[in-house]
């Protein structure tokens, strides 16, 4: 929907100056906002709707073109940026990529950040397709049961198109909002975090500061697309996700077959042979997150230990500090068992 800029009298100082700072710069419109970073539509809208300039675009128009940021933001002092202050290398190539919020970008740092396992890395909330299926496949394994890999394979093109469609929503509703604006900083949170917006996030004033030109249908439609975003956003988050029940089943699973393998490595043990190390028993906490469950491996560390002096009972000289021994290691495994009280799943 086409509308027209504000006239320069009736934009905000910031504003005012910045465009005197595009009819002087040589270049168009478009290859100003390429330098700073921004999308074509992001910056008309500056003009469009009456946005101040802020620190962000500011430091970029400085790095970019030499403008003091103090003066476009605030008036004050020189036009030209001083240059007797001195950045590093680092700082400027810093300061640099700080204002380039390219949307297509920003979506693939968003999908990297799926791969990081930390959770003070990993902040997308995003389940993993890899979890869900090797917890079908394990099922199916343990149990023979197979529908949850049916319908893994089942998902994949679903998944692909849903993947495509949140994407293309989100790089569409980027190239329109403003560089560290009210509109961009929300549609961040969404992304990132998942966030549902409230009524009060999607008050128009927030987004709009020219109201008088943006007509009510837009306002709507324009708030309608972020809303849509937030549910795509949240049904991509969801897509893998386990049902509490199956999460339980899985761990359940997956426990039975290392409990099979303690079991062979501990008759092992007490034959003297070669120990395979066994590790990874599963525990869910009370969110519904499968951890490892480092109480059961302490179990079977203890186990581990009665297991070598049981097959030491042929030494008949040994044979009551063995069983005198293995008496005090039963008292405390009993203590281990007592605190850890279930097999991984108890909520």
């Amino acid at each position: 929907m086409g509308r027209k800029a504000k006239p320069a009298d009736n934009l905000p100082e910031s504003t005012r100056r910045l465009l005197e700072v595009v009819e002087l710069s040589g270049v168009t419109r478009i290859e100003f906002a390429k330098k700073v970073g921004m999308s074509t539509s992001g910056f008309n809208s500056l003009f469009l709707r009456g946005i101040e300039v802020n620190h962000t675009l500011a430091k970029a128009v400085e790095l970019e073109f030499g403008i003091s940021q103090q003066w476009l933001l605030e008036g004050i002092g020189s036009q030209q940026a001083e240059r007797s202050y001195r950045l590093s290398e680092y700082q400027n190539l810093c300061m640099r990529l700080v204002p380039r919020h390219d949307p297509a970008l920003t979506w693939e740092c968003f999908e990297s950040l799926q791969s990081f396992p930390s959770t003070s890395i990993n902040t997308v909330n995003v389940e993993s397709a890899e979890t869900f299926e090797k917890a079908a496949l394990l099922i199916w394994e343990v149990l023979g049961d197979d529908q949850w890999w049916e319908k893994y394979q089942n998902q994949h093109l679903r998944y692909e198109q849903l993947r495509q469609a949140v994407k293309k929503t989100y790089v569409d509703l980027a190239n329109e909002t403003v560089i560290g604006g009210y509109d961009q900083t929300l549609l961040f949170k969404i992304l990132l975090d998942g966030v549902i917006p409230t009524d009060e996030m999607l008050e128009p004033q927030k987004f709009f500061c020219a109201t008088e030109l943006v007509s009510d249908e837009y306002i709507a439609q324009y708030l309608d697309r972020i809303r849509r975003f937030a549910q795509l956003r949240q049904e991509f988050g969801g897509f893998w996700k386990l049902p509490l029940e199956r999460k339980k089943l899985y761990v359940r699973c997956h426990n039975d077959k290392k409990n099979f393998e303690e079991t062979t490595a501990l008759n092992d043990c007490r034959k003297g042979r070669l120990l395979v190390s066994v590790e990874g028993w599963l525990r869910m906490d009370n969110a519904g997150q499968i951890l490892e469950d480092r109480k059961r491996k302490d179990i079977f560390q203890q186990r581990l230990k009665m297991a070598r002096l049981e097959g030491r009972k042929d030494n008949r000289q040994l044979l009551e500090k063995i069983n005198e021994k293995l008496a005090q290691l039963q008292y405390q495994l009993d203590t281990l068992l007592e605190e850890w009280g279930g097999d991984g799943t108890a909520q």
